[in-house]
């Protein structure tokens, strides 16, 4: 027998001296010939995995099976739907899958196993590992009707070593963290906020790889701490004072948003039933002012304070009544309105005020501080119209400027012959009246002022309201082209001056004039036309003389003056001789001479005449003849 041969036999035998030993001693060998004792394999419980605590591997866990001799692991990746074995012959109660990808999802089952017989897996749990800053947390929630403080809770995140709170006063504004420690627990509580004041909040997770990502947000409030009377209460209410109401004032409760006010019938001295009679006061009065209080009968009051944190005691009663025969007191007219703008008169509205059977007193003034008002209308009764109140203030008309006034208006009530007038409205209202458009001017007169060498146009004034006036002229006829000569005449008359004085009237020719009486509102029509002329008068002092020339054409010299014409340009000179006139032009209208020398053998006596003439115009401007001067 070889030596190979030898040694197979040998092992073979070992082999199965080994098997004998095991089986003997009750022992199992995990064999895939070996087909168990045939006890059932369950399947394992209490099977665990890591959710994020470690950073690069899923640690299982579960309890022992009895009779597994080893376990199988079974893992799938995402969804729990295909597995795949990824570990047998686990013979630990725990296995570590090294190494996983972080915040990737997996799934694992765990089987119990004896010799070549897997039993059932596992229900599935699910792991994951993380590496870096942790996820959101996850439930964050925050109790209600909680006082003077706000809770917020939140599920733990796995990787997360702490958490910070940030909080805003609205939703999308700019967060801020109200923790000055690390929050090492899974709430917080707020006491750094007002009450009835809604907040916004969001949670961070921090770990060594720092803040992670923030939760959704999350909105809350707190109440108002539940109101108390400090000290000893005050509680009163007026008794018979006033004919219309009782009044009921009390002292400031703690923590108070509003007060209720309760009222209950007398019943033989004592209080009846309390009902309700008012709610949501928010002031430290209230006016009952129901009208079917009884005459002179004393009814009992209690106030109770209320918060959003629920309500004091009803703390003390106090009793009041009313006497009907006391005027009501009322209160000033709201909703005071004042017109601008309308012509002559200013309308006042108001808002009719219940009980006001003494009508109403309307007051004026010219200052904005209603410094020494005067009465307008007293104790008038306009019609109501739709709960308003109107009346025309026309008093002041008419206006000749935009006038403002300041009013305020009283109510008046009465009982029997008592009467009450209530406060005035507060603030007064301001209203203006405008003036009329103003009326056409009328009686326009002219007239000439030769030394002065100036035509002035007056008129009579439109009316009162007239601020000025604007004048107009035409140059060819009443029915011309007028054009802009001067506005903004505070006065009702105008000066033109000649030309030659630097002005725009020519002398000799027709001018006709219209006037427009305006104001701040509007402006009249123009007035009808009126002529008015500079006259080219006739040239005065004529003085004519003459000498003889000894010469041999027997010749006179003609020395000629008179006094110059304002408004002229020029002159014409003119001597008769053999039935004819004969023109000698002479320009400049300031010209007052002329020397010139007769015809051969003319005579020494001709008559001489002259006139003015304006030669600017077209067509030229003639004045009249002087009477005939001899020499």
């Amino acid at each position: 027998m070889n030596m190979k041969l030898k040694s197979f036999f040998k092992s073979l035998l070992i082999t199965g001296f080994l098997a004998f030993v095991l089986s003997a001693c009750g022992t199992d060998t995990v064999t895939s010939s070996d087909a168990g004792d045939g006890t059932p394999l369950v399947a394992p419980s209490s099977v665990s995995a890591t959710q994020g605590t470690l950073e690069d591997s899923v640690l299982l866990n579960w309890d022992a099976v009895e009779g597994a001799r080893y376990y199988v692991i079974y893992k799938a990746i995402e969804t729990p739907e295909s597995f795949k074995a990824i570990a047998s012959a686990v013979t630990g109660l725990s296995y570590s899958d090294t190494p996983v990808s972080s915040g990737r999802t997996f799934y694992y089952r765990v089987a119990a196993a004896r010799g070549s017989i897997w039993g059932a897996p596992s229900a599935e749990v699910m792991g994951f590992a993380l590496k870096g800053a942790p996820m959101s947390p996850e439930s964050v929630s925050i109790p209600v009707n909680e006082i003077g403080q706000i809770t917020l809770n939140w599920d733990g995140v796995i990787n997360a070593d702490s958490y910070n709170v940030y909080r805003c006063n609205v939703k999308y504004g700019t967060y801020a963290k109200i923790n000055a420690a690390d929050i090492t627990e899974t709430s917080f509580t707020d006491t750094t906020v007002d009450p009835d004041v809604k907040y916004y909040y969001k949670v961070v997770p921090v770990n060594e790889y720092g803040e992670g990502a923030q939760s959704e947000i999350i909105s809350g409030s707190a109440l108002q701490q539940v109101p108390v009377w400090p000290g000893t209460p005050v509680l009163s209410a007026t008794d018979a004072t006033f004919g219309e109401k009782v009044r009921i004032t009390w002292t400031e409760a703690d923590y108070a948003a509003s007060y209720t006010i309760m009222r209950a019938p007398d019943e033989g001295g004592f209080a009846g039933e309390y009902s309700m009679i008012a709610e949501n006061v928010t002031g430290l009065v209230y006016e009952d002012k129901d009208t079917t209080i009884e005459d002179m009968t004393p009814y009992y009051y209690r106030v109770i304070a209320l918060s959003s944190g629920g309500q004091s005691d009803s703390g003390l009663s106090e009793t009041g009544s009313v006497d009907r025969s006391i005027p009501a007191e009322l209160n000033p007219p709201t909703t005071v309105r004042a017109s601008r703008g309308m012509t002559n008169v200013i309308t006042i509205t108001w808002s009719e005020v219940g009980g006001a059977n003494g009508g109403y007193t309307i007051y004026r003034s010219t200052s904005s501080t209603f410094t020494s008002p005067v009465i307008v209308a007293d104790k008038i009764s306009p019609a109501v119209v739709e709960g308003n109140v109107a009346y025309d203030d026309t008093s002041m008309a008419p206006v000749s400027d935009r006038t403002t006034f300041f009013y305020k208006i009283t109510a008046w009530s009465t009982s029997g012959v008592n009467e009450m007038e209530s406060a005035m409205n507060a603030t007064a209202a301001e209203g203006y009246a405008n003036p009329d458009v103003p009326g056409v001017p009328g009686n326009l007169v002219s007239s000439m002022d030769y030394n002065a060498g100036t035509i002035t146009v007056s008129w009579s004034a439109a009316d009162s309201w007239t601020k000025r006036y604007t004048i107009y002229r035409s140059d060819n006829g009443i029915d011309g082209d007028y054009n802009l000569i001067s506005e903004n005449q505070t006065g009702t008359s105008m000066t033109e001056e000649l030309a030659v004085n630097e002005g725009t009237i020519e002398a000799g020719v027709e001018y006709f004039y219209q006037v427009r009486a305006v104001n701040d509102i509007g402006s009249s029509a123009l007035s009808d036309g009126r002529s008015a002329t500079f006259t080219l008068r006739v040239p005065t002092n004529l003085a004519v003389d003459s000498s003889y020339n000894w010469d041999w054409y027997a010749t006179y010299t003609y020395t000629v003056t008179w006094t110059a014409v304002k408004g002229a340009t020029a002159y014409q000179v003119e001597y008769y001789r053999q039935d004819v006139w004969n023109v000698i032009d002479v320009a400049g209208g300031n010209t007052a001479t002329l020397t010139f020398n007769s015809p051969n053998y003319g005579g020494g006596s001709y008559p001489v005449r002259i006139r003015a003439v304006n030669t600017t115009p077209d067509p030229v401007v003639y004045g009249g003849y002087s009477a005939q001067v001899q020499p």
